[in-house]
């Protein structure tokens, strides 16, 4: 249901004269332009429970209204969090070769250059937990690790 419901509040198109009464209860001033109830519902002074009436047919209520409201008004928040969530974990698991030799990375910290050497971590997220190896030396080392891949990507599809 509350998929559902997410759905119709993106699909359905609102005029500004079906906005406007509620965005005057609110003192907002009225819309020059239609939008989407889901456009609508990101305003920072709007409801699932003030637009509802806007919607057609039966209406969520308690929890599960709670639950679309939230989901709408954070889903480009959530969205990016996931991407960056994603791609850490991508980066976590990135391996390092056990003959790596760190200093091609010119950009890094000594004390990180000297921990990493002694300590050979196989993938990027145990390089992390080292203390004193500091987030710019790990995004130095994931780009240069990455491009040291492409290139040897480009190269097998050449051979």
């Amino acid at each position: 249901a509350e998929d559902g419901e997410t759905a119709l509040l993106r699909s359905t198109h609102l005029s500004p004269k079906d906005t406007s009464p509620l965005l005057e209860r609110e003192g907002k001033d009225p819309l020059d332009r239609g939008i989407s109830a889901a456009e609508l519902l990101r305003r920072p002074e709007m409801t699932y429970e003030k637009i509802s009436p806007l919607l057609p047919g039966e209406r969520l209520s308690g929890e599960a209204a709670t639950n679309v409201e939230t989901a709408v008004k954070y889903e480009g928040y959530i969205g990016r969090q996931q991407k960056a969530v994603e791609k850490m974990l991508r980066l976590e698991n990135m391996k390092i070769p056990e003959t790596f030799d760190y200093s091609v990375l010119t950009g890094l910290l000594a004390e990180s250059r000297e921990k990493l050497e002694a300590v050979r971590p196989a993938t990027l997220g145990q390089a992390g937990r080292i203390s004193g190896v500091t987030p710019a030396d790990l995004q130095h080392l994931a780009v240069y690790l990455s491009e040291r891949m492409r290139r040897e990507k480009r190269k097998e599809t050449r051979d």
